[in-house]
């Protein structure tokens, strides 16, 4: 076959590439190809080592706040001269993490429906709330409360358990007679209720204690009565349902 030549490739008399010229041309695609496949591959490569390197972030955030927590939960069994139980302490896993710093009060009801966006529509009973919310006061538990009430409807009822003009009556008629979602309180007024059978943790998934420091820059955790009733009803009702995974923690 006769070719003829342009300077830049060869084809035959007909007008058809030549074989070489093919050749050429599937090399040409060939080497693009693999080029493509490269530069995917190290998309994929780096994405993976952003995704551990966050994990490896969110992991290590996790350990501190679990060591906080537990550092001050052994403290509190040591100084009332309580035993402590293997896996009582929870571990890192045992915490859910806010996805935003600082943690403002304002967007906590917009992180609970992240956890629980089909909350109103999950199985509920009497007085077993998915959710508690612990705070510090009174006062501190109605601000907290007004946030979260922003979830209420009709079908989602969010519970009031702290002693500012509320009698301990009253609440557990509220939840002998309402099938409650989520319960914002002090330790001590949800310790009682607890005690007395009308707020039951059967369905309990997480345990929210709101670390908001007041003018003294203290939080729930440093004001020593306060996070005594909270560890010691931690331990006779709420550790083993961290323990066996059922229940969460989140310091907000």
């Amino acid at each position: 076959v006769s070719t003829q030549s342009t300077g830049e490739q060869d084809y035959d008399v007909d007008g058809d590439f030549t074989e070489s010229t093919l050749t050429h041309v599937t090399e040409e695609k060939l080497a693009k190809g693999k080029k493509q496949t490269m530069k995917k591959l190290k998309e994929k490569k780096k994405a993976k080592w952003k995704a551990e390197v966050e994990t490896l972030k969110q992991t290590s955030e996790a350990s501190t706040i679990s060591d906080i927590f537990s550092n001050k939960y052994l403290s509190f069994c040591k100084h009332n001269k309580l035993s402590v139980n293997e896996g009582e302490t929870p571990q890192a896993e045992s915490f859910v993490l806010p996805d935003e710093s600082p943690h403002v009060l304002e967007k906590l009801s917009s992180f609970l429906l992240t956890l629980f966006p089909d909350i109103k529509s999950l199985p509920s009973k009497k007085g077993s709330p998915r959710v508690l919310v612990f705070a510090s006061s009174a006062v501190r538990a109605n601000d907290v409360y007004k946030v979260c009430n922003n979830m209420s409807t009709k079908e989602l009822k969010v519970g009031k358990l702290f002693a500012k003009h509320i009698k301990v009556e009253e609440q557990i008629t509220f939840l002998q007679t309402n099938f409650v979602h989520l319960c914002v309180g002090t330790p001590n007024r949800i310790k009682k209720l607890i005690e007395n059978g009308s707020l039951k943790t059967d369905l309990l998934e997480l345990i929210v204690i709101d670390c908001e420091k007041d003018r003294k820059n203290l939080s729930l955790l440093d004001i020593h009565e306060v996070r005594d009733d909270l560890f010691s009803l931690y331990k006779d009702f709420l550790h083993f349902r961290v323990a066996e995974k059922h229940t969460k923690i989140c310091l907000y």
